[in-house]
């Protein structure tokens, strides 16, 4: 498919990653594990797109497929990974180690939930911001130095020349992030996969942290993939959303469409479970009744099917397919 015609396609965005069938199933005691059965969603270039779900739903396992990081006893069963690149639409699926290495941290890069755990605690930050222009733009260290200390202090830390050289117990939580999104946007990557990115910070920081990702995507035109569970985030940050559950795709909308007209019962239950600060009543919080179901043990038909209010007899024997109710709005149910 050529860029011209990607471009027709999406009313003029240029599409920048398209996820096709993509299955992703684990392997523990015998037992098989659906994670991502059969997910579809596509970002364009510069845009902000949403994934969210409660834990479990699949959405971790999705980004780290796209990053082609699933390690046994997981394994990519089918599917497809389209990555705009050289002017094509490039499976990554089909990609060695070794060219997978070469876009990993480079043309796509990942923001974790936890930047304690991923930033190495025996290394200086500014070593490893400049790492990664070492390793894929094949920068001398001095220049490379350079550049990571320029990138630190575009992030918001201070007196970033000093501070480039210390370790990362030196650092809050929010600082730390704050390296983390150095490190993922100093190759200026094309597509950015933020993992939970606020998970770890109180509530004032997250707020910093959001912004700064969506500003620096903004500025180089990066596609940004949102995981999160917390609506409030997709309401401010995100372009378009999609709402997983139990591996499936069960919504897929423009992040306005979304919050004004939900059509799947599982979105509508998730957007009465958010707090309104403008309520005269006090009222207790709707919940979604039941639990998520153990991936092993999925219902047959739809997987929401256990917990929905609006649950059909053909419900629970038909697994209804992910249709466009409306023009650029997507859902999974038989209602529609």
């Amino acid at each position: 498919m050529d860029i011209t015609e990607n471009r027709r396609k999406i009313g003029g965005a240029m599409k920048l990653l398209e996820v096709k069938n993509l299955k992703t199933y684990y392997y523990v005691g015998g037992e098989e594990i659906p994670a991502v059965d059969g997910v579809d969603l596509s970002i364009n270039q510069g845009e902000v797109f949403a994934l969210i779900g409660e834990s479990g739903s699949g959405k971790s396992v999705t980004s780290l497929s796209i990053m082609g990081l699933i390690d046994p006893p997981g394994k990519i069963l089918e599917g497809q990974i389209a990555f705009h690149r050289n002017g094509v639409m490039d499976n990554l699926l089909a990609k060695k180690e070794r060219e997978w290495q070469a876009i990993r941290g480079n043309e796509i890069s990942m923001i974790y939930q936890d930047p304690l755990t991923s930033l190495h605690p025996l290394i200086k930050v500014g070593d490893q911001v400049a790492e990664v222009l070492e390793i894929h733009k094949k920068m001398g260290k001095k220049q490379a130095k350079r550049e990571a200390v320029e990138m630190i202090r575009r992030v918001g830390i201070p007196d970033a020349e000093k501070r480039s050289g210390e370790f990362p117990e030196k650092f809050s939580g929010g600082m730390r992030q704050r390296i983390m999104i150095a490190m993922a946007m100093i190759s200026n990557p094309r597509l950015l996969i933020a993992d939970e990115p606020t998970t770890a910070l109180d509530v004032t920081i997250q707020a910093e942290i959001l912004d700064l990702i969506k500003k620096m995507g903004k500025e180089k035109n990066t596609g940004i993939l949102l995981i999160t569970h917390d609506l409030g985030v997709v309401a401010e940050m995100a372009d378009r959303v999609s709402v997983m559950y139990c591996g499936k795709i069960m919504e897929e909308a423009p992040v306005k469409e979304l919050f004004r007209s939900p059509k799947n019962p599982y979105t509508k239950g998730l957007i009465k479970c958010i707090p309104k600060i403008d309520e005269k009543k006090r009222e207790l919080l709707e919940i979604i009744e039941g639990c998520v179901p153990y991936p092993t043990d999925f219902p047959t038909g739809c997987r929401f099917s256990t917990r929905c209010p609006n649950v059909m007899e053909r419900c629970k024997t038909e697994l209804p397919d992910l249709i466009e109710a409306v023009p650029g709005h997507k859902v999974r149910c038989h209602l529609y």
